[in-house]
């Protein structure tokens, strides 16, 4: 008679040697990863490279500029105003009054023109509702309904 054939015995993959390596690399890969968190948390607490010491007194923005430089490039490229067909922000010199004590205040377009105000044009253009109308009233002009003034 034949004896049935034993199948061969199947040895676990990671057994020995092999399971020390992969422990070793296992732990060295997390050791790695700690390190470098670590070293980032420390670069957190000095986000910048201080070049000057800086407090709340200095309001000079190009002593700020020399420990943050983009945002002080940033800074000039606002400050430095050009002028423009459009007027935009600039600045008009003006003698100051005990009312407005300003000495520089922003161009109005509203005062240069009047097309632009409400109470600036000639001939109002009928409103579409009722409160509309009631709402377009000026101290010179004053729309009604039935076309007279």
């Amino acid at each position: 008679m034949a004896e049935p054939e034993k199948a061969p015995e199947k040895r676990p993959q990671f057994s020995g040697p092999r399971l020390v390596v992969a422990a070793a690399l296992a732990s060295a890969g997390v050791t790695a990863l700690l390190v470098n968190i670590m070293e980032r948390k420390q670069e957190a607490k000095n986000p910048f490279y201080r070049v000057v010491e800086l407090d709340d007194i200095i309001t000079d923005p190009a002593v700020w500029g020399k420990n943050f430089p983009l945002q002080y490039d940033g800074y000039k490229r606002t400050v430095d105003q050009q002028r423009t067909r459009y007027g935009g922000s600039e600045a008009v010199a003006r003698t100051p009054t005990q009312a407005d004590p300003r000495s520089v205040v922003a161009q109005s377009r509203l005062e240069e023109d009047p097309a632009l105000s409400p109470c600036g044009a000639a001939t109002p253009s009928p409103p579409t509702s009722a409160r509309s109308a009631s709402a377009r009233t000026c101290s010179r002009t004053k729309y009604s309904p039935s076309g007279s003034r």
